[in-house]
């Protein structure tokens, strides 16, 4: 997907190249990734895909602090009991519902467990 977007980058702008890399967390301890960037439940960009692209400035600034940014390409979340999920692709797959009935996106859980990204700027 991000490949695509810099072939086409390159045709209207010139030379373009993306690159992509994996990258192992512990919780990120930010609840931006749970409520959206506007720090605020019940409100629309609780679900955007936006939010990777801010909040990975904050967790890989060397890759993502450029024009552009980075998106997520997939994601793992590693439960309490030490188990990986199957990768999450971001506006594919990657809603979770909690015990309280709730549907977040998956992500919201890189607040408080590890998790694995492949991203590309």
């Amino acid at each position: 997907m991000k490949l695509s977007h810099a072939l086409l980058g390159a045709g209207f702008a010139g030379p373009a190249s993306a690159a992509c890399y994996d990258y192992q967390g512990t919780p990120a301890n930010d609840l931006r990734w749970v409520v959206g960037l506007d720090n605020a439940t019940g409100t629309a960009d609780d679900y955007s895909l936006q939010i990777d692209n801010a909040l990975l400035r904050n967790i890989r600034p060397a890759h993502c602090s450029g024009t552009y940014g980075c998106d997520i390409i997939s994601y793992r979340i590693q439960w309490f009991g030490g188990s990986w999920t199957t990768p999450y692709l971001p506006g594919n797959n990657d809603f979770h519902t909690r015990g309280d009935g709730s549907v977040v996106k998956a992500w919201a859980m890189i607040n408080d467990h590890n998790y694995q990204i492949s991203y590309c700027n």
